[in-house]
């Protein structure tokens, strides 16, 4: 049997108390019968947990790479994109990396 999808991305974390006090947070998106589908709250909970265990290692990867490829210029220019330093294409690998670690530290390590 195949996992389980997950509801699709993006999601929005919802928080707020339960009539207990307790906080209580929800993944928006699910809706209707899906919200009593056991099936997709196991798949959610999985991709939760594995994108979380790797996280860190993910970063460290993706740092690495950022690195990597700004160091390996060419008479100048990126290696991956071919453009001026500072100046790469919108598609280039650095300024993708760039976003993505922008995005998993909240921007505080944007410039690595």
């Amino acid at each position: 049997m195949p996992e389980p999808k997950h509801t699709p991305l993006p999601w929005v974390m919802h928080w707020q108390y339960d009539h207990t006090g307790y906080p209580s947070y929800y993944i928006n998106g699910l809706a209707g019968p899906q919200k009593r589908d056991d099936y997709l709250h196991k798949a959610n909970l999985t991709f939760v947990v594995r994108a979380c265990n790797s996280h860190y290692k993910l970063l460290a990867a993706a740092k690495v790479a950022l690195l990597k490829m700004e160091g390996e210029n060419i008479m100048g220019g990126c290696a991956a994109c071919g453009s001026e330093i500072k100046k790469h294409h919108r598609g280039c690998i650095v300024v993708q990396l760039r976003a993505a670690i922008a995005k998993a530290t909240n921007g505080k390590e944007a410039d690595v």
